[in-house]
């Protein structure tokens, strides 16, 4: 191999680098709502938003530090235990100085009664999640998402089960799945209006 032709390599797998270094930059930076919880444990609830940032972060957003979107929440006055609609989700948001807010909600963590009656008291603890993405500089809702996980059965006579950070983390990567298939990177992301067709 010359070496003329591993510097041509080289050189492209530096520009390919620097490329990915710099679409991963220019993504927008995202605030995480501490997740609210209904019929389910906070512990649940702060492995969902630790595992929403961990995920974030991993395809390449910059992520606003849990400390600073929590004291965010309490200043504004917001309960875990209360919903609220896409206007509070955008002035959470602007308070932070963020282009994208991600409000996800763990429903809940529970069997339905006839499936525990019919297991004999045991029970296949499993979680509902819930997440809204909104647009900050738009106010409009760019994703949203709910679905059903089931964690494997513990056998445990009870209809609360706490969703350990293991099983949050694998629920979140399904809960996202199709944001990053559909929407990261997308106009409507970075609150662009899509562009008109000429006649």
């Amino acid at each position: 191999m010359s070496v003329q032709f591993r510097g041509a390599i080289a050189a492209l797998t530096l520009g390919l680098g620097l490329s990915a270094a710099a679409s991963a930059q220019t993504r927008p930076t995202v605030a995480i709502i501490p997740t609210q919880y209904f019929s389910a444990t906070e512990q649940s609830a702060d492995n969902v938003t630790q595992a929403l940032v961990q995920q974030y972060q991993r395809e390449g957003y910059t992520v606003v530090p849990t400390d600073r979107a929590r004291a965010t929440f309490d200043a504004m006055g917001l309960s875990r235990n209360v919903d609220f609609g896409d206007r509070t989700i955008r002035q959470f948001g602007r308070r932070l100085g963020v282009g994208l807010v991600v409000h996800p909600q763990l429903l809940a963590e529970a069997v339905p009664a006839d499936l525990t009656d019919r297991t004999g008291g045991r029970f296949s603890p499993g979680a509902v999640l819930y997440t809204r993405v909104v647009n900050t500089r738009t106010g409009g809702a760019i994703f949203t998402r709910q679905i059903g996980y089931a964690v494997a059965d513990t056998g445990m006579a009870s209809t609360v089960a706490a969703l350990p950070p293991e099983a949050a983390s694998d629920a979140v990567t399904r809960l996202t799945q199709r944001y990053f298939e559909r929407v990261a990177g997308s106009r409507q992301e970075y609150g662009r209006m899509p562009r008109r067709r000429h006649r």
